[in-house]
């Protein structure tokens, strides 16, 4: 499922955060939901037809700061460079105002669409108040009031209407590569620049003690075992707490566009430092987005306590933080020495060759002969499953032919995945699972 970023952007106090919140609250379809980075007061995230949306708070800035007009016109220019599409709020009671115009002026330079949300038109006797903003030469103008959700369907309408004609929509259901992606992700300072660096052999990454050296996610090709391999070296993940400014909050963004387009994730960590909540949200992110996941302890070289001990330790501490995330397994590494990097490159090889493999349905037929041979759960004792089919692959995707979805709850969900994961011997690849009833 594409990632498609829209971004609330505009002055302070017209209502973007009002309208983010109001946008979130009116969809069922919240993601992120293991474990809890849902909500945020940055970004949050909803899945549609086909796609899903990357609803972005760009914020807004106290009134007392120096500076306010430079300051918008810097967060509006991030905001447009890492969107697919801008959402333009402005003050309908207000009017147009001069700083609306500087950012009209810098959306029309930037040539992507564009709607004009036109906030705090709570009835349609206010409708005369659009007539200003046609000055702003922006085609898509639809009145709303957050604060009372009036016309929150005609603008998630016109997003939707927008995003299918996208050309990073229409892309992501072409065919993919023979290549493998590997996103490197994980908080600041945990190695993944060092650990580029080795792979590719040269400094290609600034390596600093610095948090945040690396704020743009990197591409760099590398060849392993005969096939390409794209390496997507992303800015570190903070806990949000930490996210202080503007400049951190895209780095975000693009370090889950970058788990978007790769097949395989090395989530890194500190070994010093230990495993965080913002490293189990960080594999909530791979896990909702279906990507083979692989984690990284890296600093091995400097740990001077008993090795197997605490090897065995942190092998528990991921069974037991990353229980959302069946067959996740860690390697400990040290990314400057090149310590277990190749084991770590092997696992990934061994991962990727799963994660796109078809299985012939002949094959596929007797597995699932096997699975309903098993004890169903017993809530699901008239479910009955007929034959199935593989109709993708990365992640493996399997339709199953049932008699009624009546039987269908979350255990016999997980039952069938975990059967179908210990048959087909696919540890650890992420499936998706579609249940049609057969008429």
């Amino acid at each position: 499922m594409k990632d498609y970023v829209v971004a609330l952007i505009g002055r302070p106090n017209v209502g973007k955060s009002t309208l983010f919140n109001a946008i979130l609250g009116s969809n069922d379809a919240i993601t992120e939901k293991d474990p809890g980075i849902t909500r945020d007061r940055k970004y949050g995230s909803i899945n549609r037809e086909g796609f899903r949306i990357i609803l972005v708070d760009t914020g807004g800035y106290d009134t007392d700061e120096t500076g306010i007009i430079s300051k918008i016109r810097e967060q509006t220019l991030m905001a447009v460079t890492e969107s697919d599409v801008s959402i333009f709020v402005v003050d309908g009671r207000v009017g147009l105002m001069p700083s609306d115009e500087d950012i009209a002026e810098i959306l029309r330079k930037h040539s992507k669409p564009v709607i004009l949300a036109v906030n705090k038109i709570d009835n349609d006797d206010q409708n005369e108040f659009l007539y200003d903003f046609n000055k702003l030469g922006i085609k898509r103008i639809i009145p709303i009031s957050a604060s009372h959700r009036k016309n929150l369907t005609t603008l998630t309408e016109a997003i939707d209407e927008i995003a299918v004609k996208l050309p990073s929509i229409r892309k992501a259901a072409r065919k993919v590569g023979d290549n493998m992606k590997i996103a490197i992700v994980g908080q600041p300072n945990s190695g993944k620049s060092s650990l580029v660096n080795f792979l590719l052999g040269k400094k290609r990454m600034i390596v600093s003690e610095m948090p945040g050296t690396t704020r743009d996610s990197v591409d760099s090709e590398i060849k392993f075992h005969g096939i390409s391999v794209t390496l997507i070296d992303t800015a570190g993940l903070r806990r949000k707490a930490k996210v202080n400014n503007k400049v951190e909050v895209y780095s975000i963004l693009r370090t889950i566009k970058s788990i978007e387009r790769s097949d395989i994730v090395f989530l890194m960590f500190d070994i010093e430092k230990g495993l965080t909540v913002q490293d189990q949200k960080i594999a909530a992110l791979v896990r909702n987005r279906q990507k083979c996941l692989l984690i990284l302890g890296n600093k091995w070289d400097l740990v001077d306590t008993d090795r197997h001990e605490k090897r065995k330790s942190l092998e528990k501490e991921i069974k037991d933080k990353f229980s959302f995330f069946p067959g996740v397994s860690i390697e400990v590494i040290s990314a400057t020495q090149g310590q277990n990097v190749g084991k770590v490159m092997d696992a990934a090889f061994v991962s990727f060759q799963k994660y796109r493999i078809k299985f012939p349905t002949s094959k596929l037929n007797s597995v699932f002969q096997l699975i309903m041979a098993d004890n169903l759960p017993s809530a699901s004792r008239s479910f009955k499953m007929y034959y199935g089919t593989q109709t993708d692959n990365r992640p493996p995707t399997f339709k199953l032919f049932i008699n009624s979805k009546r039987h269908v709850n979350k255990t016999l969900i997980r039952f069938l995945e975990k059967r179908l994961t210990e048959k087909l011997g696919l540890q650890g690849i992420p499936l998706q699972i579609d249940l049609v009833e057969r008429r």
